[in-house]
């Protein structure tokens, strides 16, 4: 209920514009550690593998942000999966004008997305299926607040998915790598 109450209010506040962006220095490595930490257990009772690649790299973005499309991620991702394996990969790259990018993915051997459910998986209150989200809890806003964090942070988020095979979310922000 707390969940679904931050949700509402967090959703709120972006649509309102009153969410405002927090830069600082953080360590990649240990917002994914937080998120695989918070599932793990879940992943576990349900016999999935929750891995992740990331290297132990110094940024300077908004933390806060990127734990939130994290943890809405993995979440859904747990949820929807019920065998095989949840991945989450990051790394750096460049957006073409010498800025760098963080290119954050998490990918699923979940019941995946069907193409025609894909253009509004990030709507507000959307469910994939009415009779999915009856035995699988959740606000519906997850991917909408995940969209509207990355457009604040001035990136996107976009979807592969495959009914038969899983689906793959990808976050992609500009950040400042900090030299140590």
């Amino acid at each position: 209920m707390v969940r679904l109450f931050d949700d509402a209010l967090l959703f709120a506040k972006l649509e309102a514009n009153a969410q405002k962006s927090e830069v600082s220095k953080f360590n990649l490595a240990d917002v994914v550690q937080s998120a695989i930490e918070l599932f793990h257990p879940l992943a576990s009772q349900k016999g999935l593998s929750l891995t992740s690649t990331v290297s132990d790299q110094m940024l300077r973005g908004d933390p806060q942000s990127i734990s939130q499309i994290l943890l809405n991620l993995v979440g859904n991702a747990v949820k929807f999966t019920t065998e095989g394996k949840i991945h989450i990969a990051a790394e750096l790259g460049s957006d073409g004008f010498g800025a760098d990018r963080l290119i954050l993915s998490v990918s699923d051997s979940g019941i995946g997305i069907a193409k025609g459910a894909q253009a509004t998986i990030f709507e507000e209150f959307y469910q994939v299926d009415s009779a999915l989200s009856r035995t699988n809890e959740g606000s519906g806003l997850g991917h909408a607040i995940s969209w509207r964090l990355a457009g604040l942070m001035k990136g996107e988020i976009s979807l592969t998915s495959d009914p038969s095979i899983g689906s793959c979310f990808q976050l992609s922000i500009p950040v400042c790598v900090v030299e140590v």
